[in-house]
């Protein structure tokens, strides 16, 4: 891993650029036949991720968050402690009937995180741990054809806030309320929430920054007017 103050010789980063604006091709990107159905590595997914040398490329990498095991985790890969760097999270109702957008709907949502390297307690110290993150939710209009699904106008961002997460090894939960926003079309409700970090708490002994599960959660409830 990245050694604190000195930089590794041993090790280098991958680094994946998306600006908002690119919101709409990395979820196309998404939902690709090669990413949806090939199960290929989805490169969107976040700005970057740490590869050492004898392991392999996606020991840091994005899948690590929602695989369940504590002992695993998302290393940010870039010089220092990775501020500003940002995961992509897409997260809907797989059974969620394709529905109108001129029917405003409320959005409960609830993001769980386990933060910094989990694995034990040593290792939760010796890297950074995330302190503030910046939450953005965005709106995204789907719709389908014969071959797969495609964004269909343009996100609209509906939720931002910046929460401070605590020095703990113990998963944290944090809840947010918003409402999708209204399209003309018939569209498939689709929700990407997006995680930047603004500061850490410092390791002992790595630069490095560690997320080691992520799960999110959204309840969609209809409006008492509708």
């Amino acid at each position: 891993m990245k050694k604190k103050v000195l930089a590794s010789f041993f090790s280098f980063f991958i680094i994946f650029s998306v600006f908002p604006q690119s919101i709409k091709n990395a979820i196309n990107d998404y939902f690709s036949y090669e990413v949806h159905e090939k199960n290929e590595y989805w490169n969107y997914c976040c700005s970057s991720f740490l590869k050492e040398n004898n392991k392999d490329i996606y020991f840091y990498g994005y899948n690590n968050l929602f695989d369940k095991d504590i002992s695993t985790a998302w290393v940010e890969g870039v010089d220092g402690s990775g501020i500003n760097e940002y995961l992509l999270i897409p997260f809907y109702k797989q059974d969620e009937s394709m529905f109108s957008y001129k029917k405003k709907k409320n959005i409960n949502i609830q993001l769980q995180i386990n933060n910094g390297y989990c694995k034990n307690e040593s290792l939760f110290y010796k890297n950074n741990r995330v302190k503030k993150i910046k939450i953005t939710i965005y709106d995204i209009p789907l719709n389908s054809d014969l071959n797969n699904m495609f964004v269909d106008g343009d996100p609209v961002v509906i939720f931002e806030d910046i929460i401070e997460l605590q020095d703990s090894i113990e998963k944290q939960e944090f809840n947010f309320q918003t409402k999708l926003v209204n399209y003309d079309s018939y569209c498939i409700p689709f929700t990407l929430l997006k995680m930047e970090i603004l500061d850490v708490y410092k390791g002992t002994d790595f630069d490095d920054t560690a997320i080691s599960e992520i799960e999110v959660f959204g309840e969609y409830i209809a409006n008492e007017d509708y």
